[in-house]
């Protein structure tokens, strides 16, 4: 593994989703755009495939085992308040059916694996990676027993941090699970789930914490939370 590049730094997603779908949930756009933190999480709903935006204005490979990745600038300025107190992105969720596979595009995008772990996420034998883009957690999801076949690599959800989890969770209504103690320490998490229109992403709320460069204190969307509720 070589060390982990500034350049991959998570500078945006884009996201196959109705601006409305993210204001429901509590998001302010600006300029079509939700910013949290230095990340833009960008709906486009013009048929275009999601998207991992990075610092790298040159990418060595445009997809990570299939899921497409793309030069965007960082974000400047002040971040907006968002109704719904998210402030950043904690962490995003990838899955793959061949983490090999994945292992591989990410190496060439110049990712360093910080960890690799078994679980029974999802119900059955499965292995989780860990990386670092930036400040960013990416947390990849793969079976224990790789699936033969074309990269596949999905964006599947995201976590964002809040300033008060019982205000999100209140703000939001029925469109947000139980509160839950998370995997992490001392921190606690609330799944969103579907009312109307609705990201193409599963999405999560947590509380804050002294962020950690230690893949060993995040956790997985689904762990300690109300994902199964879905």
């Amino acid at each position: 593994m070589g060390s982990a590049t500034p350049t991959c730094r998570l500078t945006a997603v884009l996201l196959p989703d109705p601006a409305q779908a993210w204001t429901e949930m509590g998001f302010t756009l600006n300029e079509g755009s939700v910013q949290l933190g230095s990340v833009m999480i960008t709906p486009r709903d013009d048929g275009a495939n999601t998207c991992i935006g990075i610092a790298d204005p040159d990418p060595p490979n445009s997809t990570l085992d299939g899921l497409k990745v793309c030069h965007i600038t960082p974000a400047s300025g002040a971040v907006p308040e968002h109704p719904n107190g998210a402030r950043s992105i904690d962490h995003l969720v990838v899955t793959t059916s061949d983490l090999s596979r994945f292992e591989r595009s990410a190496e060439l995008l110049g990712l360093d694996l910080r960890r690799r772990r078994d679980t029974n996420l999802f119900g059955q034998p499965s292995i989780q990676c860990f990386y670092w883009l930036g400040d960013t957690l990416l947390e990849v999801v793969g079976p224990a027993t790789p699936v033969p076949g074309p990269p596949d690599a999905t964006l599947w959800g995201i976590t964002f941090v809040v300033n008060n989890l019982e205000a999100t969770v209140g703000l939001l209504g029925p469109r947000a699970g139980t509160i839950r103690d998370a995997v992490q320490g001392g921190r606690r998490i609330a799944t969103l789930r579907a009312h109307g229109l609705w990201p193409s992403v599963r999405l999560a709320a947590m509380t804050p914490h002294e962020r950690s460069h230690d893949p060993a204190d995040h956790g997985p969307l689904g762990q300690g939370s109300s994902q199964s509720e879905r």
